[in-house]
């Protein structure tokens, strides 16, 4: 029971409550954007939108193949800044290169539904640039910081 205590203590001395607050508000915004999204589309389109979301769900762990982890966790031991900036420059146009093949691949899936749903080509063309975008987004923070 006092491990329990010393645990609370530090989640509160270390600002923890404001990532579960961020979580929480989150997670209720998402539900309340789902049951708009179910309100709004017929139920075929929602079911159509529903499978490109779960292959969506499978390739997004996968974004540039952790990358930006690595980033994180080499970058943080290194010393200078100019291996800061190197190991940063590396992993964007590795993480990008493969993270280009991973959107090509999730393109290509959409031809295994396409004899199915004709239209979910175009939601299937959409989504690899969110991927991409993604990239960018966790990429080009740490190399500002750098620069």
């Amino acid at each position: 029971m006092k491990s329990l205590k010393d645990f609370i203590k530090a989640f509160f001395a270390n600002k923890g409550q404001y990532v579960f607050l961020s979580l929480l508000i989150t997670k209720i915004c998402a539900f309340s954007g789902s049951l708009l999204i179910i309100r709004i589309l017929p139920e075929k389109e929602f079911g159509i939108l529903s499978i490109v979301a779960s292959v969506f769900a499978i390739f997004a762990p996968f974004s540039g193949f952790g990358g930006y982890q690595s980033l994180i966790r080499f970058g943080s031991l290194s010393n200078s800044d100019n291996e800061k900036k190197e190991l940063s420059t590396y992993l964007f146009k590795k993480g990008f290169l493969y993270q280009l093949i991973l959107s090509i691949v999730f393109f290509l899936i959409a031809f295994l539904y396409v004899n199915h749903y004709y239209y979910i080509f175009y939601i299937f063309f959409s989504l690899p640039f969110g991927l991409l975008v993604f990239i960018f987004l966790v990429t080009f923070k740490p190399i500002f910081v750098y620069i």
